[in-house]
C-alpha cells in the first residue's frame, strides 16, 4: 500500500503513459527533480528513487522487460548523516538481563548476540538452526513493504554463523517448551510483529536505564 501511494502521487502522471522501453533517464530524473521543486523531505524522495529503482531492477531480472535500468544510483537522493546510536556492552548486558523471561527476550538476544537484522529474525525458523553444530543460517526475511518472506537475506545471499554459547543455551531450551514455526515469535504469536517489538524495545530500554534505540540499532 506505502508503494502503491509513492507511484500514484508522485509516479505515475510522468511516467504512467510511457511505455517502460521508453523511459530513460532524463524521465527518472524528472520524477526526483520534480520531488526537490515541491520541497518533499529527502526520506520522501529516497522512498521515491527506491521504489523506481526496484520497479526497473524487477523488470530487468523478474520479468526480462529490459536489460539496463534507466535509474542510475547517482539519482539516490543524499540523506544527510546522523550519529549512530548503540548501546555499551555494560548496556547490553543490563537490557540483556531485563528482557529475561519477558516475550521479546528471544528477539533482543538475536539482534545483539547476532546482529541480525529485524527482518531476519522475523523469517527466522527452527529448521534454520543447526543443534548439532551450534550454527545459525540466515536463508530469508521478511519484507514489510511487500508484507512477505523473501527466501534470500539482503544481498540476497545466505549465509552462517556461529552461535555463542549463552544464545546457544536459551535457544535450546525455548525449543523444548515452545513449539511454533518461527524462532522469535512471542507465545501465543505466528510471527514476530515488527511494530509492537519496535515499541517493547524501547520501553525495555528506558525501564532498564540504558539509552533507548530502535532495532536496528541494537544490531551494533
Amino acid at each position: 500500500r506505502a508503494q502503491l501511494h509513492f507511484y500514484r502521487d508522485h509516479i505515475r502522471d510522468l511516467l504512467g503513459p510511457v511505455k517502460l522501453a521508453s523511459v530513460t533517464p532524463q524521465y527518472i530524473a524528472k520524477v526526483l527533480n520534480r520531488a526537490y521543486e515541491n520541497k518533499l523531505s529527502e526520506q520522501t524522495r529516497l522512498h521515491i528513487y527506491s521504489l523506481l529503482r526496484k520497479a526497473f531492477g524487477d523488470a530487468i531480472e523478474i520479468f526480462h522487460l529490459l536489460h539496463v535500468s534507466p535509474v542510475h544510483k547517482s539519482f539516490k537522493p543524499k540523506l544527510p548523516q546522523k550519529e549512530a546510536r548503540f548501546l555499551t556492552i555494560e548496556e547490553v548486558r543490563k537490557l540483556l538481563l531485563f528482557a529475561e523471561g519477558k516475550p521479546y527476550e528471544i528477539a533482543v538476544w538475536l539482534g545483539a548476540y547476532m546482529g541480525l537484522r529485524v527482518g531476519e529474525i522475523q523469517a527466522l525458523r527452527w529448521e534454520d538452526i543447526d543443534f548439532g553444530r551450534q550454527v545459525l543460517h540466515i536463508r530469508r526475511t521478511y519484507a514489510r513493504a511487500e508484507n512477505i518472506i523473501r527466501e534470500y537475506p539482503k544481498g540476497r545471499r545466505h549465509h552462517s554463523h556461529r552461535i555463542p554459547s549463552e544464545l546457544f543455551i536459551k535457544l535450546q531450551d525455548l525449543q523444548k517448551t515452545e513449539n511454533r514455526e518461527f524462532v522469535a515469535a512471542p507465545s501465543g504469536c505466528r510471527m514476530l510483529d515488527y511494530s509492537r517489538y519496535r515499541r517493547k524495545l524501547l520501553k525495555y530500554c528506558k525501564e532498564a536505564g540504558v539509552r533507548q534505540i530502535a532495532t536496528h540499532g541494537l544490531r551494533h
